[in-house]
């Protein structure tokens, strides 16, 4: 059985998503990012097609998400591969001008991340030997490195800034990689490719739009219905997001 929407949807909605909020350069990787993401594909902005590669992939050009090959139900390391691929979603859905390379690290981290949440491990070795390893080895180990230093998996790195000295070490681990060896240091995606359809904007305006009797709405998604619902929420009774607690 391959991967569809409905897996897609699957992987924006773990709450594990909640954990992570950090930002490189202009890029945010957060759960309101990610929900974007899944309107968009609600809406029809984004397509979702069954693939047959063994990687994910995003085009911004035909907006629309090319999933792996693979068996549902996924594992971690497969919704991670797929929140990578959502990550360069953002980007799109928001317009912004980044360097490739950067994009690309964005997605990386967003990927380490989420699988250091569900299944933390220490780096091995601690210390990576200078010249040993495989350019993907090499890139994922400093990703994941950035990770644990930064504590992006944890309550105390919740909301953190990837320094910029940070990003370019990991630019150019990305682009030491063959799969990015032709994309160049300033390259950006064409400004024609940037952006989607809007209409998951009226999405949006629903679950914003109080009711006439001063209630308001919350959208309520289910991965197989493939569209939200909107319920009344009775803002009284509402209780407070819990706090984090800082380390």
């Amino acid at each position: 059985m391959p991967i569809t929407q409905s897996d897609v949807i699957k992987a924006l909605n773990d709450p594990a998503l909640g954990k992570i909020n950090f930002s490189v350069g202009l890029i945010k990787v957060n759960a309101g990012e990610f929900r974007n993401v899944a309107d968009c594909i609600y809406a029809g902005d984004i397509k979702v097609t069954s693939g047959n590669e063994a990687l994910a992939f995003y085009s911004g050009h035909d907006n629309e998400l090319i999933t792996q090959r693979g068996d549902p139900p996924l594992d971690f390391t497969d919704r991670a591969q797929l929140l990578h691929e959502c990550t360069h979603a953002i980007v799109d859905i928001n317009k912004l001008k980044v360097l490739r390379l950067h994009d690309e690290v964005a997605g990386y981290l967003t990927q380490l991340t989420y699988s250091v949440i569900l299944n933390p491990s220490p780096l091995v070795p601690a210390v990576l030997p200078a010249g040993v390893g495989s350019p993907l080895g090499r890139l994922v180990w400093m990703c994941k490195e950035v990770v644990l230093r930064y504590e992006l998996h944890k309550p105390r790195g919740f909301g953190a800034v990837i320094d910029p000295k940070d990003i370019l070490r990991l630019a150019e681990a990305v682009h030491a990689h063959p799969d990015y060896a032709n994309v160049g240091e300033t390259e950006t995606r064409a400004e024609n490719d940037l952006g989607v359809p809007d209409k998951h904007l009226e999405m949006q305006r629903m679950r914003a739009t109080p009711l006439g009797d001063g209630h308001h709405t919350v959208s309520i998604t289910h991965p197989e219905a493939g569209r939200s619902a909107e319920k009344p929420l009775d803002r009284p009774r509402r209780k407070p997001a819990p706090r984090i607690r800082l380390r």
